[in-house]
């Protein structure tokens, strides 16, 4: 059961991102959140696998070096997220490039024995063990964690808009999340055992900045049911395909899965077009009787003028 823990976040995470996508795939916020939650899914399912891979030296290394090639980009993307949600994206374009060229100088890195090596065998799992390219990048997965927090402290400490403010302490404390508990996940690379709850820092740290998005946007009942309903099928279903050994049913519940994606997804999209509708119609009629009230008040000031 323990081992399921890095999967289930994974499921929780990639729905999150999901959900904040198809809500508003036009906002730039959104849009960025969404590749960090990918990142930190791609993690999280990598984890899973590895954890069950242990009896098999080759499949370590496949597997801890291909959860690498989303961890390594984790950095510069949220800092880049950092800077589009405190509208300072401009200034600091330059220093997220800096951040991007470095996460592909770790990719590049990657395959090599001087960032990973030996195997690391623990209680609940194994990794591969750090080596000095490795120290490197911790420092500046630290480095970029630590501006991102630092840009929105500022951002909160500033700004007088207070729906952004709640937003910024929400995503700061999100963030916060990722640098302390997240950053646990390392440990096994410095022969250190970690108890597999901590992978259940990527679905907090996700669901947090999710929450941070939504929490000024009014969502009907409707709205809720329909995701929740979603969400629950899936990862039902997506649960009971790694649960099962047979290989026919696992075909039979992905095409299953496949099919429910399409009719959720639809489904999600559809309502939320509703409840957009509904609220553009409810902002025309305030501003009809807005209008009608400034028009009430020009003709009493018109008549008390003649």
């Amino acid at each position: 059961m323990l081992t399921l823990f890095p999967l289930i976040s994974a499921i929780l995470v990639f729905g999150l991102a999901f959900f904040i996508f198809l809500v508003n795939f036009k906002s730039k916020v959104n849009l960025y959140f969404t590749l960090f939650a990918f990142l930190i899914g791609g993690w999280l399912t990598g984890s899973y696998f590895l954890i069950n891979s242990c009896s098999n030296n080759n499949d370590i290394v496949f597997w801890d070096r291909l959860i690498y090639i989303f961890v390594v980009f984790i950095p510069a993307v949220t800092y880049h997220f950092s800077i589009v949600f405190t509208e300072k994206e401009v200034p600091k374009k330059f220093f997220a490039t800096v951040l991007y060229l470095m996460s592909f100088f770790f990719l590049f890195l990657n395959k090599n024995d001087y960032f990973l090596s030996e195997i690391f065998y623990y209680k609940y799992g194994c990794h591969l063990q750090a080596g000095f390219f490795h120290n490197l990048f911790v420092v500046f997965f630290g480095t970029a964690i630590v501006l991102s927090l630092f840009n929105l402290f500022k951002y909160y400490k500033t700004t007088n808009d207070e729906a952004k403010k709640v937003q910024a302490f929400f995503i700061f404390l999100a963030l916060f999340v990722l640098a302390t508990l997240g950053s646990l996940a390392f440990l096994p690379a410095y022969n250190i055992s970690i108890y597999p709850i901590v992978y259940f820092s990527g679905f907090i740290t996700a669901g947090i900045i999710a929450y941070a998005i939504l929490k000024h946007r009014l969502f009907n009942i409707k709205t809720i049911t329909a995701e929740l309903f979603t969400f629950a099928l899936w990862i039902a279903i997506l649960v009971k395909i790694f649960l099962i050994d047979n290989s026919k049913e696992k075909i039979v519940d992905a095409g299953f899965l496949l099919y429910v994606t399409i009719f959720g997804i639809f489904l999600i999209r559809s309502v939320l077009k509703e409840v957009r509708a509904k609220e553009e119609i409810e902002e025309l009629v305030e501003r009809l009787e807005f209008a009608n009230l400034r028009l009430k008040q020009l003709d009493e000031a018109k008549s008390d003028f003649i």
